[in-house]
């Protein structure tokens, strides 16, 4: 896989509302986790109903480790936008 970088997390207000409520983790922990960071670890994942996405292990500031779920917006930019996150 060649390197990853996110330069811009894009996160729909319904999304931050989700992971907000569900997973008690906010846009900004995300964003702060993943966007410009280079101890994140990437794995891509093809899923039958969601299609190709990339699957983000991050620590947020706080130390809580997180998985996120990101899909390309313009990956030779470096933009995604956030599909969930969750605390590990």
């Amino acid at each position: 896989m060649a390197r990853i970088y996110v330069a811009r997390l894009d996160i729909p207000p319904s999304i931050e509302a989700k992971i907000r409520t569900k997973h008690d983790l906010t846009g900004d922990e995300v964003r702060a986790a993943v966007v410009f960071r280079n101890d994140v670890q990437f794995r891509e994942d093809d899923h039958e109903v969601y299609g190709v996405r990339l699957l983000a292990s991050a620590t947020t500031r706080q130390g809580r480790p997180i998985l996120a779920v990101l899909y390309a917006v313009n990956a030779e930019e470096g933009i995604y936008r956030l599909g969930t996150a969750y605390a590990k």
